[in-house]
């Protein structure tokens, strides 16, 4: 059975994926980058003037990066143009060329600007259908013609120095991967791993993914599915990920579903850089795409100077508050013998150390021959740049000399070559004893293994004591006890030792992990294994606590603590705070599938909801208010319309717990009765894996109540603009991405403290997610140089006609160069298919073809009516909420 597909390193705790660094032009994305902001001019690219005064004024705003479209080679060719206009101004911001169907197209572009983007089922594959079923030889011929037609653009770009967005689309993908994969998140991922394989073919990296859709959940699950196919194919496949949610729309519904769609995979670390596409001018999605990553740019410290940069995922609390990220300015070199070693004054070391007679002399040659090309391609890199400039390669080049480790010197030690004395109990005793000897005075003792021939530590050597020194003083002290007791003479120990400098506190975090779980990997006695986190080393160890027990303490650790010897007074739950959790996703088992959408399987709880029924089970979600919330609608309660609450949350009696608390937990649980449950304000967690671990560890019975934040917001009502996004986003991300994983029986937002305005963005964010369909939805994309038609204009007349249609889906697009696919939840669709005229869609079939732009509205409703979907228009209600 092969093990699950892994997307994200802690689904309880923060962690950004680190990926490779790829420049664009002088701005790097991904490594240790902040998460970049980017837009697309809507100007047609012939028009330079346009197009330069729209990139300069994207620039000013604070975009990044700027995409534009190149249609065709001619278009392509005035990219030199506006490059030059845009660089003459004094603007250095990166360009970028958006490429569909047009390789000749893409060629050009690749001469003037920065970064080509491409489209892999836009680009010379096939869209006509024509084959029903693709054989195995087929499918390997349309690889080798599109291998043909795409090589030479790689080679360009490899060349140049340009760097290659290579984005599906689910609308636009080939009918070859659509009949082999099916219209499918795991389609789109193979259609960009495809162009991805022969780009690497050439020796060619300097790749950026994407997988965008209208549709959130879709969205959502697609780049889950890359991420996890990324990392399964190995360490180089660690390419950096644009995130965006395409044709979101407009609005408040707009900025809802780009903060699920893009806040859902931020929260788990997923995404280097994003676009936030709304139906406005470009300039708008700046600011709206600044405030979701923030937040996170701030995690990475990007809010504070630079020298902060790349610790560890948030701030360390607690009684060892103190960073594990080196300070490699600080770094020393030692060479000996054998091995390079680093020092940094407070850093934290993961050491092995081995009886002599532990390893054959071969397996540890060609150990130490490999190990030196890495500490000189270390000390290369150190050389070329300013330590900081270059963390993400040095952190990069030293998991290497772990993994070297890991797979030659420690698959041979646990073999158990040679006396293996260690195995010996007195003999162990006396080590481990030699360990503990100066704990806390010179060090603190983390975790600790000794096994039959070696012995794992990681530790941290305090101020004034040097950590060759403390190896000393163990080797030294241990080999005479041992010889003593044993009758034996000469070396005991080999010289060299193997240290590992911890990075950051995911890396922390693995190498207790490593420790612990050595003996259980060869097989031995795991007695004289431990941890100063002593409450979770049963789970690796096979004893019996729970799996709920291990998330709570140490998720994606797989366990840490010790048999046989009593731990220190510290928990798992101290773990997590040591060194914020990065281990895998194995650790936590997620109470949903995370490629799929399926809601949690609660039990309806009636909970006297002002008449309209109970929550959970296979009723709708339902939204929420304070009795302060409440109590301040007053006389407008009965006249909201769609936005009335459906509850006060302070009178159904909801159970607030802390999901890790286990008494609290298994007091819900021991309830023969379902009720309501929701996570307790104020605890130590970030609102997504609070709800997540709740939703874990309750009985499914229990339905959920969601939250925004986790804590009452400030006094008093209103705030400013930035406020009211701060809190929409905020709200959208947080409890839209526990709905888009089924998590979630109704929701309460309380950052919004406007209390008209906090449930209409309840409701909105219900239907952004696809969970409550109570409006007419809206797929509108953002425009471009392809647009054939006002699409902002467009957009407000279609919403003015139609918006009383609840439950209707209507896709309005400039053009269909994202494809038909994008229209795949859409009931109907209106479309530009060339100047002046529209073309009208039923879902993804075209229906009527070049209706003038005039007629094209009166044509839709008559369209809709057709297909028994239209009502009139009610009477107007006062939704001055």
């Amino acid at each position: 059975m092969s093990d699950p597909l892994c997307y994200c390193d802690d689904l309880l705790r923060y962690s950004r994926w680190e990926t490779r660094e790829v420049m664009v032009g002088d701005v790097g994305i991904g490594g240790a980058n902040p998460i970049r902001v980017q837009s697309m001019i809507t100007s047609d690219t012939r028009d330079t003037a346009a197009c330069v005064a729209e990139v300069l004024g994207l620039a000013d705003a604070g975009c990044e990066i700027v995409r534009i479209t190149a249609q065709t080679k001619a278009v392509a060719a005035n990219l030199e143009q506006i490059t030059k206009g845009v660089r003459a101004a004094g603007c250095g911001v990166p360009l970028v060329a958006d490429i569909h169907f047009k390789p000749d197209a893409a060629m050009e572009a690749a001469r003037w600007v920065e970064k080509v983007r491409v489209n892999p089922g836009n680009y010379v594959d096939k869209k006509k259908f024509e084959i029903r079923e693709y054989s195995d030889a087929q499918y390997d011929e349309e690889l080798e013609r599109i291998r043909a037609e795409f090589t030479p653009l790689v080679e360009r770009c490899r060349e140049l120095g340009r760097a290659m967005r290579i984005g599906t689309n689910h609308g636009s993908l080939s009918d070859r991967i659509m009949n082999r994969y099916g219209d499918t998140p795991l389609g789109m991922v193979e259609s960009a791993l495809e162009f991805a394989r022969i780009a690497r073919e050439h020796d060619y990296h300097a790749l950026v993914f994407s997988m965008k859709a209208s549709n959130p959940k879709v969205m959502i699950e697609a780049y889950r599915l890359l991420v996890a196919r990324l990392r399964e194919a190995g360490p180089d496949w660690n390419y950096p990920v644009h995130l965006g949610v395409t044709e979101a729309g407009d609005g408040e519904d707009g900025r809802i579903k780009s903060a699920v769609g893009i806040g859902s995979l931020l929260a788990d670390g997923i995404g280097d850089t994003i676009r936030v596409s709304l139906t406005e001018d470009a300039v708008h999605e700046v600011p709206v795409a600044e405030a979701i990553v923030r937040g996170y740019n701030e995690k990475r410290g990007w809010s504070v100077p630079l020298q902060t940069v790349g610790g560890a995922s948030r701030p360390l609390i607690g009684e060892d508050a103190r960073t594990v990220s080196p300070d490699w300015d600080k770094l020393e070199k030692r060479t000996s013998t054998y091995l390079p070693h680093w020092k940094i004054d407070g850093a934290v070391y993961a050491v092995t150390f081995r009886l002599g007679d532990s390893l054959p002399d071969d397996v540890f040659r060609d150990y130490q021959r490999q190990r030196t090309i890495l500490g000189e391609k270390f000390e290369a890199v150190k050389k070329q740049a300013g330590s900081r400039n270059c963390e993400g390669e040095l952190s990069k080049l030293k998991d290497e000399m772990a993994a070297l480790h890991d797979a030659v010197l420690d698959a041979a030690l646990n073999k158990g070559e040679g006396a293996c004395q260690l195995a010996n109990e007195e003999v162990a005793k006396l080590v481990l004893g030699g360990l503990r000897h100066f704990d806390g005075e010179r060090y603190q003792l983390i975790a600790w293994s000794v096994m039959p021939n070696h012995v794992h530590v990681v530790v941290r050597p305090f101020e004034g004591f040097e950590l060759r020194e403390i190896l000393h003083t163990w080797k030294s002290f241990t080999a005479k006890k041992v010889n003593a007791l044993l009758g034996l003479a000469g070396g005991f120990w080999q010289e060299e030792s193997y240290d590992h400098l911890v990075r950051d506190g995911g890396d922390f975090r693995s190498q207790v992990k490593y420790v612990l779980m050595n003996p259980v990997k060869a097989g031995v006695d795991a007695q004289w294994t431990g941890s100063i986190y002593g409450d979770c080393w049963a789970e690796v160890s096979g004893a019996g606590r729970s799996g709920n027990e291990l998330e709570r303490d140490a998720p994606a650790t797989g366990g840490c603590g010790e048999g046989g010897v009593s731990g220190a007074g510290r928990s798992g739950n101290d773990l997590e705070r040591d060194a914020p959790a990065t281990g895998g996703c194995g650790g936590f088992e997620a109470p949903y599938d995370p490629f799929s959408y399926e809601r949690r399987r609660s039990s309806v709880v009636d909970a006297g909801c002002c008449g309209v029924g109970g929550v959970g089970g296979s009723e709708v979600v339902r939204v929420f208010a304070t009795r302060a919330c409440h109590e301040l609608l007053g006389g407008k309660l009965g006249k909201l319309g769609d936005f009335e609450p459906e509850g006060v949350y302070d009178e159904l009696g909801v159970v607030e717990l802390d999901p890790e608390d286990p008494a609290a937990v298994e007091a819900v649980n021991v309830r023969e009765d379902a009720c309501l449950v929701s996570v307790a304000d104020g605890v130590g967690m970030e609102v997504i894996p609070a709800f997540r671990l709740l939703a874990a560890r309750v009985d499914a019975r229990h339905p959920v109540v969601l939250k925004d934040v986790l804590g009452e917001p400030d006094a008093g009502g209103g705030g400013n603009a930035g406020d009211a996004l701060d809190a929409l986003l905020v709200a959208a991300g947080n409890i839209g991405s526990l709905l888009c994983d089924g998590i979630g029986d109704s929701i309460l937002v309380r950052g919004e403290r406007a209390p008209g305005a906090s449930l209409r963005l309840a409701f909105n964010i219900l239907q952004a997610a696809g969970t409550r369909i109570f409006k007419t939805d809206y797929v509108a994309c953002p425009s471009c140089g392809r647009t054939l038609f006002n699409l902002q204009e467009t957009t407000q007349r279609i919403r003015a006609a139609t918006g009383h249609l609840k439950g209707v889906r209507i896709a309005v697009m400039g053009c269909i160069v994202n494809g038909p696919g994008e229209m795949a939840d859409a009931d109907f669709g209106y479309v530009g298919g060339a100047p002046g005229k529209i073309n009208l869609y039923v879902g993804k079939e075209a229906v009527e073809f070049n209706i003038p732009t005039d007629e094209a509205v009166d044509r839709l409703i008559g369209l809709i009516k057709d297909h028994g979907r239209w009502v009139d228009a009610p009477e107007p209600v006062s939704n001055d909420v």
